[in-house]
């Protein structure tokens, strides 16, 4: 179990003498998360939808672009 950006915990269920590190696996990602400043913000608001749909076909097509820059860096460069 490892404990990394003090906000989430990766657990490795990969029966292997190597230690995968999060915070090497995710660097990019990690960095452009520090970049907000998160206590500055606070909750504003909650919606609730009920939606007959596949959740993670939902969940996908909502957040497909954010993951762009940090994680292909290729295709955000020709984008």
């Amino acid at each position: 179990m490892e404990i990394f950006t003090e906000q989430f915990i990766f657990i490795n269920l990969i029966n292997t003498n190597e230690k995968l590190s999060m915070n090497i696996i995710l660097k990019k990602l990690l960095n452009d998360m520090m970049s907000f400043s998160l206590n500055q913000y606070h909750h504003f608001q909650s919606q609730y939808h009920l939606i007959n749909c596949n959740c993670k076909t939902y969940v996908e097509n909502y957040q497909e672009g954010y993951h762009i820059p940090s994680v292909h860096s290729t295709l955000n460069k020709s984008i």
